[in-house]
């Protein structure tokens, strides 16, 4: 993964106002981390540079500058010492506290990732509910032991005591119909599923397909999509449209039989345009209620459950397409991203009929 950016910017002593560079990402990285943990990621960072040195002390580096001037290299080494720390710093950090291991100064980046792999795959389940409930916000510790001597547990070290009835403070909420539990004021997996950036549920795998409808733009939006209007600068036309067609795992829909041989489902799924800023542009999206035959029931077993969506983009600037399913039975939920310049040279196809 690419090297992390430090989560907290210092006071540089090279400006006339050494604190006016001074910044921190600390509550974006606390809400990062706590979106990880709560989707099941563990982050295995790696620095692929492996062992890393000064590059003042290289053959290749020019020495002039220092011959008479040792004061500029001691503060150019400090300088490089204190920007390898903090990104070592934030890899530590963002590995503890989702449960996974950092790789730094490494011989070996195969044998890096083929361990954060092997220990990826082989894991237990552990959960437990917290007896205080005063939620300050500070950081509280977990500790796990085992009785066998010589082992070390790879495992969250803690979390963050923030008030679980909460709103996140960071992000953009993409839909009021799907945002918020109206009883609770809580986010509910559907409302975080189709949030750009964010952890991809896997608890639905799906297959998507996204083409264009057509070469052609248009400027009206296609039937069903609601444009956001605090967006206004970026929604406009021309579009051009795009098909969505997404097959669900059958064995992760809650197929529910009938007394007369039928079998019943119900699927929220949602698609929604964003900008490279994360700012939602368009959506479409329905609940399906469906009943189906015995003969469509055993088919779908085979093929997946489908659904086929339109949605417009603006024909110009840089756009994602997220698409996020979930199982109102069950509550499970499923996303899949997808940058919309990788699919906007394909050959366009029309419109299927509605299945």
């Amino acid at each position: 993964m690419p090297l992390p950016y430090p989560t907290n910017i210092l006071p540089n002593g090279d400006l006339n106002d050494p604190f006016s560079i001074v910044a921190s990402a600390e509550a974006d990285y606390r809400e990062t981390a706590n979106l990880l943990a709560c989707s099941q990621v563990a982050v295995y960072p790696i620095d692929a540079r492996g062992f890393v040195s000064s590059p003042l002390h290289a053959a290749s580096s020019p020495q002039k500058g220092y011959a008479g001037n040792p004061h500029t290299f001691a503060h150019d080494e400090a300088q490089f010492e204190q920007e390898l720390f903090s990104e070592h710093s934030t890899m530590s950090q963002m590995a503890e506290d989702t449960g996974g291991r950092a790789f730094m100064d490494i011989d070996g980046l195969t044998t890096a990732v083929a361990q954060a792999i092997e220990s990826g795959s082989n894991y237990y389940t552990l959960t437990y509910v917290p007896s205080e409930k005063n939620w300050n916000g500070h950081y509280r510790k977990i500790e796990v032991a085992v009785a066998q001597p010589g082992v070390k547990l790879e495992y969250r070290r803690g979390y963050y005591a923030d008030d679980p009835q909460a709103r996140p403070h960071s992000g953009v909420q993409p839909n009021a119909e799907s945002a918020a539990d109206p009883a609770t004021g809580r986010d509910t997996p559907m409302s975080l599923a189709p949030m750009r950036g964010g952890p991809t549920p896997t608890e639905i795998l799906l297959k998507e397909r996204v083409l264009p409808a057509s070469t052609a733009t248009e400027e009206n939006i296609a039937e069903g999509n609601d444009l956001n209007p605090a967006a206004k600068s970026a929604a406009k036309g021309p579009y051009r449209r795009y098909i969505v067609d997404l097959e669900a795992d059958p064995g992760a829909i809650n197929f529910t039989a009938t007394s007369d041989g039928n079998y019943t489902f119900t699927i929220d799924c949602v698609t929604f345009v964003y900008d490279r800023d994360g700012m939602p542009i368009d959506r479409v999206g329905r609940i399906v209620r469906a009943m189906l035959t015995k003969a469509k029931y055993l088919a779908i077993l085979h093929s997946g459950v489908p659904f086929h969506q339109e949605i417009s983009v603006p024909a110009r600037g840089e756009f994602y397409l997220r698409t996020a399913v979930q199982d109102l039975t069950s509550g499970r939920v499923g996303a899949v991203e997808v940058p919309v310049a990788a699919v906007a040279g394909l050959a366009p196809r029309s419109a299927p009929q509605n299945r």
